[in-house]
């Protein structure tokens, strides 16, 4: 008997996580990365998979519904995508009570690393860790890319974020599969036709460990 209750425990495990899985992003994944995140999961992974990208937004907005003034992307499943240069941004109870993910992909942080205080980091990240486990979904964090604009601020940033996550997510480091070349652009971005083959390599990489992630 007890035999039978752990296999069906496992059983039962293996199919809480078999839903949607949901990826809430900032101008990153507005732009190639997301675009190319969502793809290789959809590739890698039998769950169907949305994508929900609000430009310039830290978490906040999306418990304020703040508008977005440089783009806004929905994916669905079947990869069809909405596009908007302005648009309010989704409120996360909302968005988690009509998706009911099983999986949260986290993909903001950058919008944190200079211009915030760190309450204001505490209090969001907090905010959505409660929110994720009051639907009992399963949380995967991918951390910012190198950026030549932030590249002070970025490994204190990530030293706090994998301390407030600690085992409430799994937290993917970017930083390894991202390089921003000094002087390029806007030292920021990676939507430009040269920087293009960096996001998509990102987008593998972390694509490749969130599906491992998912399994």
């Amino acid at each position: 008997m007890g035999l039978l209750i752990l296999l069906l425990g496992g059983v039962l495990s293996s199919f809480s996580y078999a839903g949607t899985v949901l990826i809430v992003g900032d101008s990153h994944s507005v732009g190639t990365f997301g675009k190319t995140f969502h793809e290789q999961l959809r590739q890698k992974t039998i769950q169907p998979v949305e994508l929900r990208a609000s430009c310039g937004s830290i978490i906040r907005w999306w418990y304020t519904g703040q508008e977005t003034p440089c783009g806004y992307l929905e994916i669905s499943p079947e990869g069809t995508q909405r596009s908007l240069k302005r648009a309010r941004t989704p409120l996360i109870p909302a968005l988690f009570d009509s998706v009911k993910p099983s999986t949260v992909i986290v993909a903001l942080g950058s919008n944190y690393l200079r211009g915030y205080p760190d309450a204001t980091l505490f209090d969001d990240v907090r905010r959505l860790l409660l929110d994720i486990q009051r639907i009992g979904a399963r949380c995967i964090w991918i951390g910012p890319p190198t950026m030549a604009k932030f590249r002070a601020e970025l490994p204190e940033f990530m030293h706090r974020l994998e301390a407030l996550l600690h085992s409430s997510c799994i937290l993917i480091d970017s930083r390894p599969f991202t390089r921003y070349p000094e002087g390029a652009r806007d030292g920021i971005h990676f939507d430009w036709e040269e920087l293009k083959p960096i996001a998509r390599e990102w987008a593998r990489e972390v694509g490749s460990r969130a599906a491992s992630a998912l399994r």
